[in-house]
């Protein structure tokens, strides 16, 4: 099973619109992200085009006040507040925007994955058993724009820029 995984879209909908068309023409039936929507608009695009489930959490940009209401609009929109735990294809991942909370969650060793944004900054390594992943931003204000393709059986990644 893969999952997408984004962060850090600061609205560009430009952007999004092609990640989503990207992940949908894959057959990905999932996007984790990692926040930072900002707009409801943008939370809106995802529930709206994406054709699977959508796990958003809060980022520190203007999602707090804005996008849990979208959940209440689409079926497949699902905010999961501060960070998100779920279990997919029988792994458990956890996600959160901010990178130092998501270092300590994989140190713990409960989560076979654990995604974050905030730094903009693509990464991936292991801490102890656990994939830490950052997809770097949708925006491309700091770095080129890019998102990650993850399958969970294989812990197997990609960077696609956008």
């Amino acid at each position: 099973m893969k999952v997408a995984i984004i962060s850090d879209v600061h609205d560009k909908l430009s952007n999004l619109k092609q990640v989503i068309n990207e992940i949908n023409l894959m057959g990905i039936k999932h996007i984790i992200c990692c926040g930072d929507l900002c707009s409801p608009f943008t939370a809106r695009l995802l529930g709206e085009k994406f054709k699977g489930d959508v796990y958003a959490v809060f980022g520190n940009i203007a999602d707090r006040e804005r996008t849990p209401h979208v959940e209440k609009e689409f079926l497949n929109f699902h905010h999961l507040g501060d960070y998100g735990q779920l279990t997919l294809g029988g792994k458990k991942i956890f996600f959160v925007h901010y990178p130092e909370i998501a270092e300590a969650k994989a140190k713990e060793g409960k989560y076979d994955f654990v995604f974050h944004g905030h730094t903009h900054k693509k990464i991936a390594r292991k801490v102890n058993d656990c994939l830490l992943l950052n997809p770097g931003e949708i925006y491309g204000l700091r770095y080129p724009p890019s998102y990650a393709i993850l399958d969970l059986e294989t812990y197997e990644y990609d960077f696609i820029q956008v």
